[in-house]
């Protein structure tokens, strides 16, 4: 038998149990047969086993896993059925968990994503996102959070026809961050 289907199995079975398994086993079995079956491209099944693990991660109150789940599961939900509202709600969880959580840079991300969701879904409140992650750029003393913003605000100045100010943001963000006379490249993820 290979690890695929004892992750599966094991999944299965701790869920199966309720109540009466460990949850953060119970999530943490249901998120590596959600990986497994992610790489499989099953994504249907993959989608279903990470909301499970999400949801008991969140009845038991394990953030962190929580967190780590959603992760996943955003990236499954937008691979399998695009950007959407069930989408848009995970990734809003997964931003307010990973501020409440003190990870700024995270959160950041999710708000980014979401961003990006709402010019795909083409939104009519997507200039609202866009502010969003702007502001936090503007607040922010980290360079990443930073460029998040700078570059939020340029696809949000493409979007209402403001083209030179749009260059001028994106420029700003296009993966060279400053810091005096040092420049250095810095990758828009955590």
């Amino acid at each position: 038998m290979d690890d695929e289907s004892v992750a599966e199995r094991l999944a299965h079975h701790l869920w199966a149990a309720g109540p009466l398994a460990d949850p953060a086993r119970t999530a943490q079995a249901l998120a590596r047969a959600g990986r497994r079956a992610a790489t499989k491209l099953a994504f249907a099944a993959a989608g279903r086993h990470l909301d499970s693990a999400a949801q008991i991660a969140r009845t038991a109150g394990l953030r962190d896993l929580e967190l780590s789940v959603l992760s996943l599961l955003t990236l499954v939900a937008s691979r399998h059925g695009g950007y959407g509202g069930s989408t848009f709600d995970l990734l809003e969880r997964a931003e307010y968990l990973a501020r409440t959580l003190g990870r700024e840079k995270a959160a950041v991300h999710f708000l980014f994503v979401r961003l990006v969701g709402a010019y795909t879904s083409i939104e009519k409140d997507r200039g609202r996102w866009a502010r969003r992650v702007y502001e936090r750029g503007r607040a922010s003393a980290d360079p990443i959070i930073q460029a998040y913003g700078r570059h939020a605000w340029g696809l949000y100045q493409w979007d209402i026809g403001n083209i030179g100010e749009a260059y001028r943001f994106l420029s700003a963000s296009s993966g060279y961050l400053g810091a005096g006379h040092q420049r250095r490249e810095v990758r828009l993820m955590p």
